[in-house]
């Protein structure tokens, strides 16, 4: 008897949420015994939850594609477009989504943001490999059709080494939460009847879990690991849970299919702040790297710090990439002289040695400052130039000297470099080009210059805002890079309504799935500055707002992305961003209610130690890399739907 070939995909571990199920086309939300069960106003086949159960990744029923939406059905993103797409699985981050096209398994990020990816396991000719299910440390599973009986694969992606058997006539796979065991349909014996079966994840030590005399389908673990949801029958379909522990059996429902059982985990709010800019800056340091020769289960070392002046922000404008890139938090200290608080997180971070990155020359940074950290054992570097911009060329030549991507923007007003800076400094390779508004510097003229502006084999454009965009227009047209191609030239313009659109833009451009976010006022500038270095750190945008309330569409991102992101971060203190954001944001990224929140303000003991009452980070979460790779890209990827424009040179 050849198996029936149902669904398959994991359940991520958590509390135990709501469960969904499908009958005949319709999608139903109801409490994991059945009761208050609610229509969704999707269309979702073979339907499964983001890890935090904040979203969920269908197949749509009138076959346009993979899609994520909210818990209530609202909110829906096209995250593929291909109609043979299907049996969406979430990798355990929540970034990915993992799918089958055509008999191929492949991914996609989670907000909608990139074009699909084969994962690479290359069926035989003739064979199809379908539903996925992914365990949180990244194994992934999934059925080999072969002849039209299904068998049960295991496939490290990215590796050479052919997939491998472990389950022969076996379909609908799941993983255990812990990725300990799988559950899964087979028929087994002489009346070859359909059962669940657990087993270890090697597909050892096999038990039959149900005895239904009309056959089990579509297993589907608790999110807690305790039972295992399925259902009876091919007509109608009663659902039923079994305790795995003692086999007991349970009814939900009376007809069911396609199911999914939520998790529930919760994210987390942050805010980092200071009492004033300085002590956010040192706060921001704080949040992302561990005291200097410190075992930190969250925060990882710092390679360097990135020094700049506190009353003004040209000349770091470039510096948060740089930061990003060296591994080194941003601080600011008065430009006469190296404040105590930051000498103190100096030592907290480099111990007694390292290198400090200088931002501008001694007007900026007083020689003094120079003289006092080399004599406290820092090896001193100074990037400076005769302006802003010359100081920016000077950074982005530390950065790299063959940058895959530029962004130029202007260096008159702040929020469109600063939102640059972060996102140049997670995607390796990235530098920000400075215009005087709508003009081209001659310096940034003239490292523009230098450069192949070939998007293919060179460095690719990107018109961060429209006074950089318009300046980089100008600039090619008046002839000021004469070693460019004469006839044309191919850039990204990303010009938002204003410097909170262009914000986003810059974060759906350079950034796919990230799991944290930060957002700065629009008001001022110092909580962006050293922020942008912090969350570019952790593969993650700077978004602004006003302080008034969420802007809207800043709400949009966070929810269209919220199965990936598990920490949203306030910067700067309730006069910035005042308390009432907190329960806007955590009720965004997550479920309702499921975010616990944390003021993580500078601390500055003597000697430069601090203790932390809690992580600046969840626990196992630094930003893994998803099933398709690194999140950060050795090249930036750009938005699928950022479409580029020609730049033509005027002939004369």
């Amino acid at each position: 008897m050849a198996l029936i070939a149902y669904y398959a995909n994991a359940t991520q571990s958590g509390v135990n949420g709501k469960i969904t199920y499908n009958v005949n086309g319709d999608t139903f939300i109801a409490n994991p015994d059945g009761s208050g069960a609610k229509k969704l106003n999707v269309n979702a086949a073979n339907p499964t939850w983001a890890p935090d159960g904040s979203r969920l990744a269908y197949r749509d029923g009138a076959g346009t594609g993979i899609w994520s939406a909210n818990d209530d059905g609202s909110g829906a993103v096209q995250l593929t477009n291909n109609s043979a797409d299907d049996f969406p699985a979430w990798d355990a981050p929540g970034g990915a989504v993992l799918f089958s096209r055509d008999g191929h398994l492949m991914f996609t990020f989670s907000d909608g943001g990139r074009a699909a990816g084969d994962l690479g396991e290359n069926p035989p000719a003739g064979d199809l490999d379908v539903r996925p299910a992914v365990s949180p440390s990244g194994d992934l599973i999934f059925e080999r059709i072969h002849a039209g009986t299904p068998s049960i694969y295991q496939y490290k992606p990215g590796t050479p080494a052919s997939p491998t058997l472990l389950v022969a006539n076996a379909t609908a796979v799941d993983f255990s939460p812990d990725g300990q065991k799988i559950a899964y349909e087979a028929a087994v014996g002489a009346a070859a009847d359909h059962q669940i079966w657990v087993a270890d994840a090697n597909g050892s030590n096999a038990a039959k879990l149900t005895s239904e005399t009309d056959a089990a389908h579509g297993p589907k673990w608790s999110p807690d690991g305790l039972k295992v949801l399925y259902h009876t029958g091919e007509g109608t379909s009663p659902v039923k849970s079994v305790t795995v522990g003692d086999k007991s059996v349970a009814p939900v429902t009376g007809n069911g299919t396609q199911l999914s059982w939520q998790p529930v985990r919760k994210n987390k709010v942050d805010r980092v702040w200071g009492n004033d800019a300085t002590d956010t800056a040192i706060a921001a340091s704080q949040w992302n790297y561990a005291d200097n020769g410190a075992s930190d289960p969250v925060r990882g070392p710092a390679k360097a710090v990135v020094l700049s002046r506190s009353d003004t922000y040209f000349d770091a404008l470039a510096g948060s990439a740089l930061a990003v890139v060296k591994q080194a938090p941003l601080l600011i200290t008065d430009k006469s002289a190296l404040e105590q608080r930051v000498q103190a997180e100096i030592k907290r971070v480099l111990g007694t040695s390292g290198t400090v990155y200088l931002l501008g020359g001694p007007l900026a940074l007083s020689a003094g400052i120079e003289s006092q950290l080399t004599t406290l054992g820092y090896t001193t570097k100074r990037l400076a130039g005769a302006t802003h911009f010359d100081t920016a060329i000077a950074i982005d030549k530390e950065i790299t000297p063959d940058p895959v991507a530029a962004i130029v923007t202007t260096g008159i007003n702040f929020f469109d470099a600063l939102a640059a800076g972060a996102a140049a400094g997670a995607n390796p390779g990235t530098v920000v080009v400075l215009t005087n508004g709508e003009s081209m510097p001659a310096a940034s003229a003239q490292y523009l210059n230098s450069l192949n502006p070939n998007p293919d084999t060179g460095t690719m454009l990107v018109g961060g805002g429209g006074p950089g965009s318009r300046a980089l227009v100008a600039a090619y047209s008046a002839g000021q890079m004469p070693s460019w191609p004469k006839d044309q030239i191919v850039y990204w313009p990303l010009i938002g309504n204003n410097e909170k659109d262009t914000a986003l833009l810059l974060a759906r451009f350079f950034f796919a799935a990230p799991g944290a976010v930060a957002i700065a006022t629009n008001k001022t500038w110092q909580d962006a500055l050293t922020g942008g270095a912090m969350i570019g750190a952790v593969y993650g945008p700077l978004l602004i707002t006003d302080p008034t309330g969420l802007y809207g569409p800043v709400g949009d991102y966070l929810g269209n992305s919220s199965g990936s992101i598990w920490d949203g971060v306030i910067l700067g203190g309730s006069l910035a961003i005042p308390d009432s954001f907190i329960d806007v944001i955590g009720n965004t990224i997550a479920l309702p209610g499921q975010f616990t929140y944390e003021s993580f303000q500078a601390i500055n003991p003597a000697g430069g130690g601090r203790a932390i009452k809690a992580p600046a980070k969840v626990a196992g979460q630094t930003l893994p890399r998803s099933i398709g790779g690194s999140k950060a890209a050795k090249t930036p990827p750009g938005f699928t739907s950022a479409q580029p424009k020609i730049a033509a040179k005027p002939k004369r």
